[in-house]
């Protein structure tokens, strides 16, 4: 076919959206760092190449971005991803006595946390066995929209060299479009939506320049034989315009990483014979405070949900007091109260409100009980006296009559845990899941009234709590339990809903269970296990 008689839209087949956007690249792994203010992403991809919709290509091998915390992004819109280069500019480039260098799979040595760092940081190792080897270290300080860069690099050679690093600030064109290099204050500015900027912290013997667009360089005239230096070069977010902090940054990092180095010694600290153990905690540890902005926002899925849920931020907080984020989980708690409960006390889900019918119950419960893991770890009752009011109404929403049946002491809806709705074939009926966190969850909020003199309240939430246990346990026609295990649900006439059938398979997701079995099995759900696990049920129980 000649190039005159293709179609419109082949002609332009250069113009490819960068496979650099999809999240589950083959073989990806992501590194995040994050102080409330800035949240990073380190990408390392050694996957070959990428089948997407506009044909094969390949994912950048590393990739660097980075994003405002306050705002939910998707990966193709945080600050340094180009449309059409992906993080490809994102890589260090070292000039190494004459001669350019930059990251392959070929010199690559190794990426991952920096266990012994005090200040979380990803280090990534590189280089040239019989030149050079570089030590890329990314971290972000306790405050501020910094991400810090550190380069160190060492001459393995034995004769003195010439060296000069290079870093460009090649940002999202779908957000920036004014880019320029300004070198009397040597930096390099984008501006658009947002203003970032790229920096290097003053060093002796180091000369700082910028050229081109989006370039800024190091240069030293002479690395000794065997000997090695380090340089810090510094990303900022700035919607302060031009007469930026980053200016006067030098004589203020030492502070800032004083005051960063105190903050995290200050965290929970725990350590087994186990790596495996151990890195999941610092994993887990270190990403609860990456994830959250400074005012208690929380993306639910990091790149796909740009929403929020009063479940999983109930949960998150947990983690948070126990690691010894407090102010955080306070923050968090202060932004659940006050902007995700509605005057009725419903809860919002998926940022919003589906409704009596498909409500989430187990949210309110979820909530009382984070509430009263806060006031247990930091006897802070005086929170607990500023929100009553709206900690009523979160206990009070699941007892109301439209979900409470009288005959079975229950909690019903057309909605499951995991949120499939009728549309999935779930009826009208009696979920384990809202069951147990309502019971819990009014339990505590029981302990909370009583601790703060609200007696009367206490004595029924206490009284419902158990009457819920007790029905679920032991209703004789709705209790929910077959053949001495634990079942998710029971229709509103007390039958076992054993299956999910949808009166429309073809809206179900194509080739799944639910669209192609005959009786798509709701059992066993992972569900049934949340009562053993918060000792609702005594683990060495027959019917555990």
């Amino acid at each position: 076919m000649s190039k005159t008689n293709r179609e419109p839209f082949e002609i332009f087949e250069t113009q490819r959206l960068h496979p650099d956007y999809i999240t589950t690249l083959p073989k990806v792994e992501y590194f995040l760092l994050g102080n409330g203010e800035i949240m990073v992403a380190i990408q390392f991809c050694p996957c070959e190449s990428v089948s997407t919709y506009s044909g094969d290509s390949s994912a950048t091998f590393f990739g660097l971005t980075f994003w405002n915390a306050e705002r939910f992004v998707r990966k193709w819109t945080t600050f340094l991803y180009h449309p059409e280069r992906g993080f490809a500019n994102t890589g260090l480039t070292v000039k190494f006595n004459g001669e350019f260098f930059n990251l392959t799979q070929k010199n690559f040595k190794s990426i991952g946390y920096e266990y012994n760092a005090i200040v979380p940081t990803v280090l990534l190792c590189w280089g040239m066995d019989e030149k050079f080897e570089v030590e890329e270290r990314f971290f972000v300080p306790l405050n501020g929209k910094y991400l810090f860069r550190k380069i160190k690099i060492k001459n393995k050679t034995e004769r003195p060299v010439s060296l000069a690093l290079r870093l460009q600030l090649y940002p999202n064109f779908g957000l920036f479009d004014e880019i320029y290099t300004d070198g009397k204050n040597k930096f390099v500015v984008a501006k658009g939506w947002n203003v970032i900027k790229l920096s290097c912290l003053p060093e002796k013997d180091v000369k700082i320049k910028t050229s081109g667009r989006y370039d800024i360089w190091a240069e030293m005239e002479t690395l000794s034989a065997f000997s090695e230096r380090e340089i810090i070069f510094v990303y900022l977010i700035d919607n302060l315009g031009e007469k930026s902090s980053i200016t006067n940054l030098n004589s203020k990092f030492p502070m800032l990483m004083m005051r960063s180095e105190n903050y995290w010694r200050n965290k929970m600290q725990f350590k087994t014979n186990s790596e495996i153990v151990n890195h999941l905690f610092l994993v887990s540890r270190n990403n609860l405070k990456a994830t959250i902005s400074k005012s208690g926002k929380r993306d639910s899925g990091i790149w796909q949900y740009n929403m929020e849920w009063v479940r999983d931020d109930s949960m998150f907080l947990i983690g948070l007091i126990m690691c010894g984020f407090i102010n955080e989980a306070k923050t968090m708690l202060e932004k659940l109260l006050g902007k995700f409960v509605g005057h009725e006390g419903q809860t919002i889900e998926s940022s919003r409100w589906f409704g009596y019918e498909h409500a989430e119950l187990d949210q309110n419960g979820q909530l009382l009980y984070a509430l009263w893991t806060y006031a247990c770890w930091t006897a802070d009752f005086n929170f607990v006296r500023r929100y009553w009011e709206k900690i009523k109404l979160v206990a009070e929403f699941p007892i109301k009559d439209i979900f409470r049946d009288k005959a079975s002491k229950l909690l019903k809806n057309k909605r499951e845990f995991w949120e499939r709705t009728d549309g999935f074939g779930v009826e009208e009926g009696y979920e384990l899941a809202y069951q147990f966190w309502v019971s819990l969850g009014l339990e505590k909020a029981g302990e909370l009234a009583n601790k703060i003199g609200e007696f009367k309240i206490a004595e029924k939430w206490l009284s419902i709590s158990r009457e819920i246990k007790n029905s679920m346990l032991n209703h004789p026609k709705f209790r929910l339990i077959e053949d001495g295990h634990l079942i998710k649900r029971r229709k509103a006439n007390g039958e076992w809903q054993r299956y999910l059938i949808p009166p429309d398979r073809k809206r179900m997701p194509y080739r799944s269970p639910i669209a192609i079995e005959e009786k798509p099995s709701a059992e066993p759900d992972t569900s049934e296990v949340l009562p053993i696990i918060y000792g609702f049920i005594e683990a060495e129980s027959e019917l555990a």
